[in-house]
């Protein structure tokens, strides 16, 4: 994933192509709290900091 992922985020914001503003603004509106609500959820888990079922109720 990383092989794709890291040309692409080069290649996007320095080239000019049909639909970049509305990609650009799909990815930094749309996707990126999406990306940060997994990351926080997982190192919270990491640290065992989310709740389990069972201590909920």
């Amino acid at each position: 994933m990383l092989v794709c992922a890291l040309p692409a985020a080069y290649y996007t914001p320095r080239n000019r192509f049909r639909g970049r503003n509305a990609f650009l603004l799909l990815i930094t509106q749309r996707f990126a709290p999406t990306a940060l609500v997994i990351g926080i959820y997982r190192e919270m888990g990491a640290l065992d900091l989310t709740p389990s079922w069972p201590s909920s109720w």
